[in-house]
């Protein structure tokens, strides 16, 4: 089972039943005897893209690395596919991602007027901020 560390409104029972559609997962292990699931991203593909609909690591493994080099094993895993580009939409107020997504060598290619549900009871929508990514050739 998934361990309760994510913030907004993802639930284990969500993201199972994403598991019987056309989304794809790879997960991030730990390197312990247990094989901690770590993290996750789920995508599909079309032709040569992919599409980047959520990526996470669990709160007691953030600040540690692990994002960067699962991104880049995920553009890796994605690359021997033939895939070329990755396309993502973020909230704005996630600045966590939105770094890890700049750093790694995403581009801004436009926002979506109040396109999430607030997080909170009552609380105002949220952008989506838009980006595209072409995969380099190695790492």
């Amino acid at each position: 089972s998934l361990p309760e560390v994510l913030s907004g409104n993802w639930t284990e029972q969500h993201l199972q039943s994403q598991m019987g559609s056309s989304h794809e997962f790879l997960v991030l292990a730990t390197n312990d005897a247990q094989e901690t699931v770590a993290g996750f991203a789920e995508f599909y593909c079309v032709l040569d893209e992919f599409h980047l609909l959520n990526f996470a690591i669990f709160k007691p493994w953030q600040q540690q690395g692990k994002a960067k080099i699962f991104m880049e094993k995920l553009s890796c895993v994605m690359r021997e596919r033939g895939c070329v580009q990755c396309l993502l939409e973020v909230r704005r107020s996630n600045l966590a991602a939105v770094r890890l997504y700049e750093k790694t060598g995403f581009v801004l290619s436009g926002v979506r007027i109040g396109y999430y549900p607030p997080l909170e009871k009552d609380g105002p929508r949220e952008d989506a901020v838009l980006y595209s990514w072409s995969l380099p050739e190695s790492l």
